[in-house]
């Protein structure tokens, strides 16, 4: 399954420490331009996030 959400991706980011859902899309591009000083909408990547209990995950795939 991962194969196909990452086909064509060059990098993989995994987000380390816990994410807050709530914020959604808009919070979570912020939070990539912002913490990880990169291009949210690059076709070239892949950011996962996960919550805090760690029992379920979030993959922006442009």
């Amino acid at each position: 399954m991962m194969k196909r959400i990452a086909e064509g991706a060059n990098r993989i980011f995994l987000a380390c420490g816990s994410t807050d859902f709530r914020k959604q899309i808009p919070g979570l591009v912020a939070m990539v331009t912002l913490n990880f000083k990169l291009d949210p909408y690059n076709d070239d990547y892949v950011f996962i996030f996960c919550n805090r209990k760690r029992d379920k995950s979030f993959i922006n795939v442009q």
